[in-house]
């Protein structure tokens, strides 16, 4: 009886090695399935460089305000590029509020131009900075539309993206400034003549971890939009905030811009909510579907 019943308890080892094979295989294959490989950050880190390079190498030729009008159409950009890399469809409401988005921000910074001495005046200097902005603006739309891609594909997590992104953009980095602008002994000299300076590029290592993180994990949980968004809106705070840092006059340009954003912003919002409810609802109550809310 003891024999038999440790025989009835005990496993099969056929069906035992045949399980144990089948979770390996499967363990392997998600593994494979959750590695991301290699070259899929180096072009990301590439899309990063460039980006950078372009935006802080445009402000030879153009003023800050030009830049960041130039660069507020980066929403609408990411859009577009979102369409084929990642096959998003947007709804008119959605390209409305990009737009508007895009429209009040350049229409505050026109305000700035308005009142501030270095307005810029159309020339070849010009015309090169803002080819070399439309470059970033490319060059970041691809960027965060592909990493979204990653997100859906790979499951990668943020900090394993920007960890790798970090260290081979880093990398790019070390080699464009030692190799081929031969900056770097410049860079160490100045670092060396004013010591303040490394407090400074300490905290901005840190606030920069802190957006990227927040980029990144915003970026897991919603869509390329939404992100281009926010970023837009931080630069709508930090040209707000330079008015309490730097007094300047609050003209007709500012107000007229921060209006336009809000409003369009807000019937944009409320037109999405209207859609939301349930069909049988909307008809109860007579509400029709709005057009802005149906993909395009």
């Amino acid at each position: 009886h003891n024999s038999l019943s440790h025989l009835s308890h005990s496993p099969d080892p056929h069906t035992s090695t045949h399980t144990t094979h089948t979770t390996h295989t499967t363990n392997n294959n998600n593994n494979a399935h959750q590695r991301v490989p290699m070259m899929y950050y180096m072009l990301l880190s590439l899309t990063y460089v460039v980006s950078m390079g372009f935006t802080n190498s445009s402000l030879r030729f153009v003023s800050f305000p030009t830049k960041v009008v130039i660069k507020s159409s980066k929403v609408v950009v990411i859009m577009v590029v979102g369409v084929f890399v990642i096959n998003k469809q947007y709804s008119l409401s959605e390209y409305v509020m990009a737009v508007s988005t895009m429209g009040g921000l350049t229409l505050f910074t026109l305000g700035d131009i308005s009142v501030s001495s270095s307005v810029d005046t159309f020339g070849w200097r010009t015309g090169a900075g803002a080819l070399m902005l439309l470059g970033a603006i490319l060059a970041e739309s691809l960027a965060v539309n592909f990493q979204k891609k990653i997100f859906q594909t790979h499951q990668s997590s943020p900090v394993e993206m920007s960890l790798y992104t970090s260290g081979f953009g880093a990398a790019i980095l070390f080699v464009v400034i030692a190799v081929i602008t031969d900056e770097l002994y410049a860079a160490l000299g100045f670092m060396a003549e004013h010591p303040e300076c490394h407090v400074y590029a300490l905290l901005f290592g840190l606030f920069g971890y802190g957006g990227v993180m927040g980029v990144l994990n915003l970026l897991q949980v919603t869509d390329p939009l939404f992100v281009g968004l926010v970023v837009t809106t931080r630069k709508a705070v930090t040209l707000f905030l330079s008015f309490i840092l730097f007094p300047k006059p609050f003209t007709f340009e500012h107000l007229f811009g921060i209006v336009c954003c809000l409003l369009l912003m807000a019937c944009v919002c409320l037109c999405e909510r209207v859609c939301s409810y349930p069909s049988n609802i909307r008809q109860s109550a007579g509400i029709r579907v709005p057009v802005c809310s149906r993909s395009l």
